[in-house]
């Protein structure tokens, strides 16, 4: 009887200890499958548009060895997604939208982001000329399918992210850039549309004097008056129109930038009489121009960096 109740006992545990391993077992393989679907990696181009609003992009130029004019571009991204993503480096590269022009990246090879992570990639564009940040431009993955960030402003502070497609600044720069590249003496239309598309200017200057001193020649542009870069950046603005304006119908936005050139915005006044008088719309008042006076005194488009003017002709 003693023998019969110990070899019971025995196949009992044996079945409890073989349903614990069959447990382990089935947790091994699942735990094994949950490890293979973490690792499984996927093509940027081949995620969801929801996937890949989970992919955050920067961008940031920082000077090339103390060169004022050079910038390296540094690519940090960082992975939201359940999914590890596969980047081609060399299949990133910057669309400048004023003259058309392609810059592809430096760097090559293939770099995985894993899920949740974060990676650096150094020097993904070298030696860029940094024109290219303080105008119109677009960096892109693959093709323009997938644009990542504006060029605009890459190379100040922490860089440019993808909240740049959205900023009215940056697509003021890309609008009047691909207006001013689809045709470079484009009128304004009759309800008074301006050239640029976004991005509201405040008026900051009371006068409406457009008149240089007297004899333009004299005139140093690389020391003018706010009323003589008044008159210069209304000169050129205005010449598109197809209906007569004056300052009076413009307000001007003068500033200084990073490297101490005085600016000028120039944006439509829709509260003028003139601009009610060709049905412009009240509630809005659209940035039509921005202006630089260069170091070498030249008037400069700041959206698409072309020289406007080489000497002050504002007569």
């Amino acid at each position: 009887m003693k023998k019969k109740y110990i070899l019971t006992l025995g196949i009992a545990v044996l079945l409890v200890l073989g349903g614990c391993g069959a447990k382990q077992s089935s947790s091994d393989q699942s735990s094994s499958s949950s490890s293979s679907q973490q690792v499984t990696k996927v093509a940027y181009q081949n995620l969801s548009a929801k996937q890949r609003k989970q992919v955050s992009f920067r961008f940031q130029a920082k000077s090339d060895a103390g060169s004022d004019t050079l910038y390296n571009v540094t690519a940090k991204i960082t992975n939201k997604t359940k999914r590890a993503i596969t980047f081609k480096r060399s299949a990133f590269f910057i669309d400048q939208t004023a003259s058309g022009k392609t810059i592809k990246a430096d760097a090559t090879g293939r770099v995985t982001v894993q899920p949740g992570k974060k990676i650096t990639i150094k020097k993904l564009f070298i030696d860029v000329n940094v024109s290219v940040f303080k105008g119109a431009g677009t960096f892109y993955y693959l093709n323009t399918d997938y644009p990542l960030a504006y060029t605009y402003h890459a190379h100040q502070g922490s860089g440019t992210t993808a909240t740049s497609l959205k900023d009215s600044a940056a697509k003021a720069a890309q609008s009047q850039a691909a207006t001013t590249t689809s045709s470079s003496s484009s009128a304004a239309t009759s309800n008074s549309s301006s050239k640029a598309t976004s991005a509201n200017a405040n008026s900051t200057s009371g006068s409406s004097n457009s008149n240089a001193t007297a004899g333009s020649s004299t005139v140093n542009s690389k020391n003018l008056t706010q009323s003589q870069l008044q008159a210069w950046a209304f000169k050129h603005a205005s010449a598109g129109y197809t209906f007569a304006v004056t300052p009076n119908d413009f307000t001007f936005t003068f500033g200084t930038n990073s490297d101490g050139e005085a600016t000028v915005t120039v944006a439509e006044n829709h509260s003028s009489s003139n601009m009610q008088a060709q049905n412009a719309d009240p509630n809005t008042n659209p940035t039509v121009a921005s202006y630089t006076v260069n170091a070498q005194g030249e008037l400069v488009n700041t959206y698409t960096q072309q020289v406007v003017a080489s000497t002050y002709d504002a007569n």
